[in-house]
């Protein structure tokens, strides 16, 4: 594929080797996109990028990896990653559940109360001291 073509979309019910896509998560760039997949019913998070423009992803990988070899809490576990053909690089990721909005909307008036923002703020805070503990940081801590 040439660094010129732009990515094209999975879509739901596209299967990717044994993959079934589910939907999009975020937005899809000329050059990648993350997906929602599933392998014997269970969800998973695919995230390819074009060759060529997949330093990031690959580096990602390699601090997952290292991550994993110290911490067990708050890593996400890589399921499978390679190459497509020379068309783009791929990670198959295991989930950790709900992201916190979808959470949210379960509570009472769209709203955590005191106490469970604490918990909250406190896992939140330890997985970044683990990732940090683990030499990484990140410009990118979104929820």
């Amino acid at each position: 594929m040439s660094k010129n073509v732009p990515l094209k979309p999975f879509k739901p019910g596209n299967k990717f080797k044994e993959w079934k896509i589910v939907e999009t998560v975020g937005e899809i760039s000329d050059n990648g996109a993350a997906y929602k997949v599933l392998k014997e019913k269970l969800p998973y998070l695919l995230i390819i990028q074009k060759i060529g423009h997949d330093e990031i992803l690959n580096y990602e990988i390699h601090v997952l990896q290292e991550m994993a070899k110290v911490f067990g809490r708050h890593i996400l576990k890589i399921e499978e990653k390679g190459q497509f053909y020379y068309d783009f690089s791929y990670v198959v990721l295991t989930l950790v559940g709900k992201t916190l909005n979808d959470l949210r909307e379960y509570a009472p008036n769209n709203k955590f109360s005191r106490g469970t923002a604490v918990l909250i703020a406190i896992k939140c805070l330890q997985a970044i001291e683990d990732f940090h503990g683990g030499y990484h940081i990140s410009a990118d801590i979104t929820g």
